[in-house]
């Protein structure tokens, strides 16, 4: 392993060295004979002190070719947002990466990059990864995500020396994020699956249901949400009467309860039931607002209100008092291991990155082919991969 990373010219110093270090022990035996002790220390030092060096100096530079051939993924994490809930989000995936750290050892550095969810900083941030020579990117959020995806070809373009980067997008749900191109990628849970069960699921268990109203996230991935459960829900003749969007830094708290507090005025018939897509606390803020409105609220969800932290920041006695519904992936092994689709994810999507990484080179093929050809990585997770690389997460009904 070592010698493959040695150059030809370090080797020649290395030869040259050891003869010149053959010579002087030459020396050495034949002015020992004399009875020379002091030359013969002296000169023995000399030598220990040149094998020494010249030693260094080829596990120097054999560690600085190692390094400079190491796989480097920029991991965009929104840690610095000043959304609080995005922050709370990203704490989680944040976890992600250290149970990466923590689980596995595979010849890639991982370098996180934060960021406040502002487009053009964010661009910047990518172009320099790509002109320090960063190929591989992994960016979490919608709001990051379909920006990037969108622009992701001329950005390769223009600041890649190979031209071609790939960029994964984990823990970003909206529709159409690995549309855009041949280079990127998405790892989660897609709205198409969560619409689709949801809808499904919510028609099999409450028959007498025909009205929806969706109060989601004023965002690519709260759009996307709302946009698959409407076709999903409409496709079975039934009606979303009313659409809510919820931002959390164009309106304060307060603004956000009052839009909740104003569905009141809308006739039962039309809000029979809920559907929901938020961040972190915000999925919590936004139920416990609905509190007065509805005594006994139907409510499906995305999948992020399977995690039991954001969950139990719901006071349990008014989750007792409703019905929900939401979704979590499908695993075929170590489920009780896995209890926190965001966190699980970034660690899920990092692993599936520095296989595929490792498994091109061994196999000679280019990233695109091999990603396509690891379609049993991350090993517990039932998941397919559509023609273009998109992952569909299996995913299994929770309900309360």
């Amino acid at each position: 392993m070592i010698a493959m990373l040695i150059s030809s010219e370090d080797w020649t110093l290395l030869l040259a060295g050891i003869m010149a270090a053959t010579a002087i022990v030459s020396l050495i035996l034949e002015i020992s004979k004399k009875g020379g002790k002091t030359i013969t220390k002296a000169l023995v030092i000399i030598t220990f002190i040149s094998i020494l060096a010249v030693s260094f100096l080829v596990l120097y530079n054999a560690v600085n070719v190692k390094e400079q051939y190491r796989d480097r993924i920029a991991l965009l994490l929104p840690l610095s947002s000043e959304d609080e809930n995005v922050r709370e989000d990203a704490k989680h995936q944040f976890l992600g990466l250290m149970d990466f750290l923590h689980k596995e050892d595979f010849d890639v550095d991982v370098v996180v990059r934060s960021h406040k969810l502002e487009t053009s900083k964010i661009s910047e941030i990518v172009k320099q990864e790509m002109r320090d020579g960063t190929l591989y990117f992994i960016t979490t959020m919608s709001s990051v995500a379909e920006p990037l995806a969108k622009q992701w070809d001329i950005l390769c373009q223009e600041n890649s020396e190979k031209g071609e980067c790939y960029l994964i997008a984990s823990v970003a749900s909206a529709p159409g994020i690995s549309k855009h191109s041949k280079n990127v990628y998405r790892f989660y849970v897609r709205s198409e699956e969560e619409g689709r069960l949801l809808a499904g699921t919510a028609v099999a268990e409450w028959k007498d249901i025909l009205s929806a109203i969706t109060i989601c996230v004023d965002d690519h991935y709260g759009d996307g949400a709302a946009e698959k459960f409407k076709d999903f829900w409409e496709d079975t003749r039934r009606t979303v009467t009313k659409q809510v969007k919820l931002s959390s830094l164009k309106n304060t708290k307060e603004n956000r309860l009052k839009k909740l507090t104003n569905l009141k005025f809308m006739s039962e018939e039309d809000r029979q039931c809920i559907f929901i897509a938020n961040y972190g606390g915000g999925m919590a803020e936004t139920i416990q607002g609905l509190k007065d409105i509805y005594p006994r609220p139907k409510l499906l969800t995305t999948s992020t209100f399977s995690i039991d932290s954001w969950r139990n920041k719901i006071p349990s006695e008014y989750l007792e008092e409703f019905d929900w519904i939401t979704v979590q992936p499908r695993y075929k092994a170590n489920k009780e291991n896995y209890l926190d689709v965001v966190r699980d994810f970034t660690y899920f999507t990092l692993l599936r990155v520095a296989y595929v990484i490792m498994k091109q080179k061994e196999n000679g093929h280019d990233f695109n082919t091999q990603w396509l050809l690891a379609h049993a990585m991350p090993a517990d997770l039932r998941f397919e991969l559509t023609e273009e690389g998109d992952a569909e997460i299996k995913l299994d009904i929770y309900k309360h």
